[in-house]
């Protein structure tokens, strides 16, 4: 059994994906609930700040994944490479494609994304 995260701090606390990630370890992993900007449909909501609302009412966020990887680092005190597993490796083996996604190997369907020291996206080269 897995479980997802969405680390911004309002779904979960840090100290929370803290005791999780010592709990049940690889089995935790991030996702982001990013959504874009909707007038039309059943469900319209806007962007409020760093979060979408749809009549007030928190729907989504603008948490991509580089920032979950940077909360997870530098707020829940993950180290860098096990955050860059859970943003990767983890979700890939979640939806069946660990054998072709979520590593840097030959034969994987992999983009690498180069960050700074900070955490700041640099570069992005799509792979194969």
């Amino acid at each position: 059994v897995m479980c997802s995260v969405v680390p911004d701090g309002y779904h979960v606390d840090f100290a929370a994906i803290r005791i999780a990630k010592k709990q049940i370890r690889e089995r935790l992993f991030a996702i982001t609930d990013a959504v874009t900007n909707t007038t039309t449909g059943p469900y319209p909501h806007t962007l409020k700040g760093d979060f979408y609302e749809s009549d007030g009412i928190l729907s989504g966020s603008a948490l991509n994944m580089v920032k979950c990887v940077q909360n997870l680092v530098h707020k829940a005190n993950i180290p860098l490479e096990e955050a860059f597993r859970m943003a990767s490796l983890y979700p890939a083996q979640v939806m069946g494609l660990a054998h072709r996604s979520g590593r840097i190997e030959k034969g994987y369907n992999t983009a690498l994304t180069g960050l700074s020291e900070t955490l700041d996206v640099i570069e992005v080269v799509d792979g194969p």
